[in-house]
């Protein structure tokens, strides 16, 4: 009890929802992860969670050469002053717009036969240039939304694997893309 309300302070924790974690049940970010290549996923999303994924914002703390934390990428390919948050990387970096329109695809055509996780991502989306882009609670960690939890208690766990599933997608391939077109400009 004490460490959740102490973790309710830090900003590092912004999407660790510690009232929604077990220590004597598996999270079903890992649970759900059924395959190696699932796992390396669910990684990658464990350190945005966390606040242990390396932003550009992030980085500010050590970096001498982006002591504002813009993201470089951004910044190289477009001008842009940008804050390269976790949000920023996720949902609207200009330079990651294909790989947003990837997963978006990936949504539609994952949940097309779906119409209860089609609902659910409806509910939590967020309207962005006339796309509907998933709330970042969704992403990081479905099972902290209360209509996902209900949802789960009245369909059964198939909810939750098809949702990490997603979410666990879209992270790694942000990430992804992200570290290669920073290998590409020489960033990292």
């Amino acid at each position: 009890m004490k460490l959740r309300e102490e973790s309710k302070h830090l900003t590092s924790l912004t999407f660790f929802k510690p009232s929604f974690m077990s220590l004597d049940k598996i999270h079903p970010i890992w649970s759900s992860a059924e395959t190696p290549f699932e796992v390396t996923k669910a990684a990658v999303t464990a350190d945005m969670i966390s606040g242990r994924y390396i932003t550009d914002f992030r980085a500010r703390h050590w970096s001498k050469k982006n002591p504002d934390g813009y993201c470089e990428l951004c910044y190289i390919k477009c001008g842009l002053q940008i804050h390269g948050t976790l949000e920023h990387l996720l949902l609207f970096c200009p330079v990651l717009d294909d790989t947003r329109t990837g997963s978006i695809s990936l949504w539609a055509q994952y949940t097309s036969d779906k119409p209860e996780i089609a609902a659910l991502i409806k509910q939590h989306s967020i309207l962005q240039n006339d796309i509907e882009l998933p709330s970042m609670d969704l992403l990081m960690d479905p099972s902290s939304c209360s209509e996902v939890i209900r949802m789960g208690q009245a369909l059964g766990p198939g909810v939750f694997i098809h949702l990490f599933y997603l979410a666990r997608t879209w992270c790694y391939s942000h990430h992804l893309k992200s570290r290669k077109m920073k290998k590409l400009f020489n960033l990292i």
